[in-house]
């Protein structure tokens, strides 16, 4: 069962894009990309910020990106769960967008989804994401806010005050 912090945290934080943005900083961090062992993997074209005469630029010479939030992992693990749920087409679409972070015209040539329709197709993807958190929660406040039965009721008689 999930924390009751978690469920205030999830629930606070229903903005679906910030949730969605979570999980997919979540899960890019979950696949390790790696690279092969040779030198090629280091190099840099001149147009990058450090702007080396040879491409083999100063890896200390690059400006330190943005901090990122921090990750909420147990956030992106209820969003997860709620995937299982939302149909294949959208959920191909909400990770080739949040996940993958490829350009729309090929996402819609992955999914065949036109071009005039994909801004739409991504909203009702979100829109089911949060549906279904939403209802999640819900399920989960009620499930711990009703209390089990104490012994001394399960053995006393009916009508017993």
């Amino acid at each position: 069962m999930w924390p009751v912090a978690a469920v205030a945290r999830v629930s606070a934080m229903m903005d679906i894009d910030a949730l969605l943005t979570n999980w997919g900083r979540w899960a890019r961090m979950r696949m390790r990309q790696g690279h092969c062992a040779s030198i090629e993997w280091r190099y840099r074209m001149r147009w990058r910020p450090d702007n080396a005469p040879t491409g083999w630029g100063d890896w200390s010479g690059v400006p330190a990106a943005p901090p990122l939030p921090p990750l909420d992992a147990i956030a992106a693990l209820a969003v997860e769960r709620v995937m299982r749920d939302v149909p294949s087409e959208h959920r191909e679409a909400l990770a080739l967008h949040y996940v993958y972070r490829t350009d729309a015209r090929f996402a819609c040539r992955a999914l065949a989804v036109r071009y005039a329709d994909w801004e739409r197709f991504l909203d009702d993807a979100r829109s089911m994401c949060a549906n279904r958190l939403r209802r999640q929660d819900k399920r989960r406040i009620v499930r711990e806010n009703s209390s089990p039965p104490v012994a001394t009721e399960i053995l006393a008689p009916i009508g017993a005050g």
